[in-house]
């Protein structure tokens, strides 16, 4: 939690043009620093922190963003298993990936959000039909080209 409120200190001391880029790899934007805090609060179990980061990250992203969202969505999915729930956590992974724009079905990044967010899933869940459909989606996905 210190290293996120130092990110969150450094961020101030970024130079405008800097948080102003939304778009290119060399921006670091407010939406990617709220993203990080979702992505850590969520795999660390802080529910509240993860539900306020994805808010924030989710209200920054330009339109027709799909990436980032994605992988929000993705967070609050894996939230969504932690807090007792994998098949509605399973239900908003395949959601998520079924609300991918054509032609972004594999993209590598929300596909390795969804493995961890899915490897999650406690093994006495693993037989819900929810949390069944959202691994054979997801392992549809890989065998098939981007």
């Amino acid at each position: 939690s210190h290293a996120l409120d130092d990110l969150a200190d450094v961020f101030t001391l970024l130079p405008e043009e800097t948080t102003r880029d939304r778009v290119s790899q060399w921006g670091w934007s407010e939406a990617r620093l709220r993203h990080v805090q979702s992505d850590v609060h969520s795999r660390a179990g802080h529910l509240r922190e993860a539900s306020e980061a994805q808010a924030a990250a989710l209200a920054r992203y330009p339109a027709g963003a799909y990436q980032g969202p994605a992988q929000v969505e993705l967070h609050r999915a894996l939230c969504l298993i932690a807090s007792g729930d994998p098949a509605e956590g399973a239900r908003h992974a395949i959601r998520t990936l079924q609300a991918l724009p054509p032609g972004h079905h594999h993209d590598a990044l929300v596909r390795r959000t969804a493995e961890f967010t899915l490897a999650a899933v406690p093994r006495a869940a693993l037989s819900l039909p929810d949390v069944r459909q959202a691994r054979h989606m997801l392992a549809l996905t890989a065998g098939q080209s981007s």
